[in-house]
């Protein structure tokens, strides 16, 4: 769509765009222009929610998260809208007006307040007192309550009429709130505001700070349940560990892990002490021969009772030493005694007599000590196996007796933290109770001037509002309008092009608008004579010219008659043929000398005209009759159809100037009108030589054929025309039966010369 299009859809609206905002800007000052002017009054609150340096102990539960921060201010803004906030501002103006003798609002005074009785008036005082004090609401089951509440609500001092007036915000993201509150005086709103906030400090201080009181006996009687289980648990441990002999079961067990462990390395050491001292034995006894053997066992005989005895003793100790868990001091008497060992040894190799085996006595003493070693090995690995033995005994028996014990600390740990989170809770309910209330009021409403007022700003809101709103429905009509407004629009819509532009040619009284039009004329006029240039070019000899439209009514009428007169100025002999049978506003509009039923008519003997003293007996009568010339000056008018008359008065005005220019003929061949078409008046050869003869004539034939929609009746017109015209009036769209018809002008081989684009 063309932004020029809106342009001119702005401008045809015009008056409608200037009328429209002042109508509603004047209704507006209608409304607005009683109103009471309003004053305001701003209170600011400190709420200590982001800012807690004024705080005894900042609770840093949620700082910095603003959804939390964001829930809070939230919470404190509907608490002062509580209705049981707001009602207590509404009982103090109340009271004020029934107690002072210059009530706030005057007026309403006087009408509802100035007439009660003294003695409600009292018990009035007296509730509304009452109420005060306690913090309550009125109960409108009583009588006297619900006509107090009445009362309220006629003088507007309810809890609706004052929140209507009532503003409270987050200043932006800071630490306050901002309180608004507009009235119709100044000293209304001021006392509205410092009062709905006293009463809002009030209602959190004794509600708010009481729930903290409720929480922190909830928390002290669920500490002291906590702490009672704690010390049950730790009772029921220490009575286990007692009954079971365990003091301290980690020590233990590991003391039992310890000794296991070294149980099994002295083991495996002695295990290879025995291997050791086996293998050394056999390796000394392969030296002796069995002479030697008696002999070195005879020779010790006497000294082996010692050296039993001995031996006894260190097996003694080393049990001991190993029951002990190897005490270093039973290792230091092990070592004593197995130096008295080695010395006993050694005295029994001294004491044995020479003889042929004195050769050997060192490997007899390396034999004896050996064999000591290797017993005492044995001895060793038995007493540390027994020893290992019980100490798996006593550890198998410590396994639940430590896992109960360990089960038992998880219950006590989880039951001492318990105990923790709740007295953290605890401590900080506390505080919270000790801790003054945080909200602070950092100014008292004052009295002051009325604010801006809102009725300017109303009136120009309205003006602007239905501006907009004509704007936009404009907007819509034009962006929803498929009519064409241009010829551009035309030629790429259908794909033939324009022949030419015709403006649109007013009819008025008035001499203005006369002369307006007069003026208009000249336009039409050179514009015909543009469009007869360009007929004339296509036509190529042709002198049949059908003129048509998709719909009725887009000016083929007045077309016609213009294009006759544009060919009478060129000195043509026109003739006007009126093919429309539905509408015949030619043959209407003028008075004809001839009718397309009796011309086209194949009978000879027909009456020319009805009513007409003189009958046409010949076709060649006929057609001499259609030859009579009319002056374009002498066309009469008819008044019964009032549009055209005009506009043809006016071209013959027009002509009337140019009397000394030579002038061709206009002659017209008009219809009966009625439900007929050309092919039954004749039949097309009969239409055709018609046709020839009146080519003989006239230079020109132009036939107004009526629209395509009007079916077939057109059609048989532009079948006997040389070339088609169609006109197209500005602001039409074309609809689905105009599509039928461009892809009817559109399929003529030619024979459509284009369209002529009406009222631009």
């Amino acid at each position: 769509m063309d932004i020029r299009n809106f342009y001119i859809l702005l401008k045809k609206h015009r008056v409608g765009l200037l009328l429209l905002p002042l109508m509603a800007m004047a209704v507006t000052t209608a409304l607005v222009r009683n109103k009471p002017d309003s004053y305001r009054s701003e209170i600011q609150i400190a709420t200590g929610i982001v800012d807690q340096s004024q705080s005894i102990a900042a609770n840093d539960d949620g700082a910095g998260e603003d959804s939390k921060i964001d829930g809070k201010f939230a919470n404190l803004i509907e608490t002062i809208k509580l209705n049981q906030v707001v009602d207590q501002v509404s009982f103090r103006l109340l009271l004020h007006d029934l107690t002072e003798p210059y009530p706030y609002k005057a007026k309403p005074a006087q009408t509802y307040i100035a007439p009660l009785d003294a003695n409600f008036k009292s018990e009035a005082v007296v509730i509304l007192n009452q109420k005060l004090d306690s913090f309550t609401t009125l109960d409108l089951n009583i009588p006297q309550e619900r006509m107090i509440d009445s009362l309220l609500i006629k003088m507007e001092y309810d809890h609706e009429s004052l929140l209507k007036n009532i503003t409270a915000y987050r200043a932006e993201n800071s630490d306050f709130i901002d309180l608004d509150v507009d009235a119709e005086n100044p000293t209304l709103s001021a006392f509205i505001a410092n009062n709905l906030t006293d009463r809002f400090f009030s209602y959190y201080s004794n509600y708010i700070n009481s729930g903290y009181n409720r929480s922190a006996d909830f928390f002290a009687k669920l500490l002291e349940e906590k702490k009672n289980a704690m010390d049950q648990k730790s009772a029921e441990l220490e009575a286990f560990k007692i009954k079971n002999g365990v003091l301290d079961v980690d020590n233990e067990s590991k003391d039992v892990y310890t000794q296991l462990s070294n149980l099994e390395s002295e083991r495996d050491l002695a295990e290879k002490d025995v291997i050791a001292d086996s293998g050394a034995l056999k390796s000394i006894d392969v030296k002796f021969t069995p002479g030697d053997r008696q002999y070195a066992e005879a020779n010790t005989s006497k000294i082996n009772v010692k050296i039993l005895s001995t031996k006894e003793r260190l097996k003694v100790l080393n049990d001991k030493y190993i029951q002990s868990n190897f005490d270093p001091h039973y290792k230091k008497s092990i070592d004593s005694l197995q130096d008295v060992l080695t010395s006993q040894i050694t005295e029994s190799s001294d004491n044995s007599a020479a003889s042929p085996l004195a050769s050997k006595d060192n490997i007899v003493l390396e034999r004896l000590k050996t064999e000591n070693d290797l017993e005492l090995a044995r001895y060793t690995v038995k007493s540390l196996t027994k020893q290992l033995n019980d100490v798996k005994t006593k550890m198998n028996t410590m396994l639940p007796v430590q896992a109960t014990i360990e089960s038992d600390e998880k219950d006590i740990d989880v039951a001492s933290k318990e105990y923790l989170d709740i007295q953290d809770k605890y401590n900080q309910a506390k505080v919270s109770t000790i801790t003054p209330v945080q909200l602070r009021q950092l100014q008292t409403a004052m009295p002051v001037k009325v604010k801006s007022s809102a009725k300017i700003i109303l009136i120009a809101l309205s003006g602007i509002t239905s501006f907009v709103f004509y704007l936009v429905i404009l907007l819509i009509i034009f962006y929803m309008d498929t009519s064409i407004h241009s010829g551009e629009e035309l030629v790429k819509l259908t794909h033939m092009s324009v022949l030419g532009f015709l403006n649109a040619v007013p009819s008025g009284s008035k001499r203005t608008e006369e002369a307006r039009a007069k003026n208009q004329v000249r336009i039409y006029r050179d514009a015909l004579r543009s469009i007869r240039f360009e007929i004339d070019r296509e036509m190529n000899g042709s002198k049949v010219l059908a003129v048509t439209s998709l719909d009725k009514e887009e000016g083929k009428t007045l077309f016609s008659f213009g294009l006759a007169y544009a060919y009478s100025l060129a000195n043509k002999k026109v003739l006007i043929i009126d093919g429309n049978f539905s509408n015949p506003v030619i043959s209407q509009t003028l008075k004809t000398e001839g009718y397309i039923e009796d011309v086209f008519k194949s009978d000879r003997f027909v009456e020319f005209r009805k009513n007409e003293d003189k009958p046409v007996t010949t076709t060649t009568e006929l057609a001499e009759s259609t030859e009579k010339e009319i002056h374009p000056a002498r066309i009469s008018n008819n008044t019964g159809v009032s549009g055209i008359s005009k506009t043809i008065q006016l071209l013959n005005d027009h002509l009337e100037e140019n009397q000394s220019a030579q002038k061709g003929s206009i002659n017209i061949l008009g219809n009966r009108g009625g439900d007929v078409s050309l092919l039954e008046i004749a039949d097309e050869k009969s239409i055709q030589e018609k046709m020839n003869e009146l080519k003989k004539r006239f230079d020109i034939i132009i036939i107004e054929a009526g629209a395509l929609n009007a079916l077939n009746k057109s059609k048989e017109w532009i079948v006997s025309a040389d070339k088609v015209v169609a006109v197209f009036e500005k602001d039409r769209a074309i609809d689905a039966s105009g599509l039928s018809g461009v892809n009817y002008l559109r399929n003529m081989n030619g024979k459509m010369l284009g369209w002529i684009f009406n009222k631009a």
